[in-house]
């Protein structure tokens, strides 16, 4: 089960954090760093048609020199929850099994699978 776009959003949340956290949203002030594995530098050389063969560091100098890329940046990207898998906690509140009275914060913080502990650890 997923959530879709008719869904109001993880219980736990007001309305407001629902709407907010909805959707994925790229955060370009910060930037990933990634080197190109040995396989990915192959792939890049080969599309070239230059002889790929050695160490990931012969490679990445091969690339280099062929003007390729041997590393990519990426912004980071923070997921929403609409077309994310439901957890079991969200399946049973749809479902009725899930006691909100105290508020849905504190039932996201009470329920697990192992039961419920008292404050002496019950």
């Amino acid at each position: 089960m997923n959530f879709g776009p008719n869904d109001c959003g993880p219980f736990w949340m007001t309305p407001r954090e629902q709407q907010n956290t909805r959707y994925d949203k790229i955060d370009s002030t910060i930037q990933k760093r990634r080197v190109f594995t040995k396989k990915e530098l192959q792939q890049k050389l080969n599309e070239k048609n230059i002889n790929a063969k050695g160490t990931l560091a012969a490679l990445q100098a091969t690339c280099q020199n062929h003007d390729l890329p041997i590393e990519e940046v990426n912004c980071k990207v923070v997921e929403g929850w609409e077309g994310k898998p439901k957890g079991m906690l969200q399946v049973l509140w749809e479902h009725g099994f899930i006691n909100t009275a105290q508020g849905e914060k504190q039932a996201f913080n009470t329920y697990s699978i192992k039961g419920y502990k008292d404050q002496f650890g019950n």
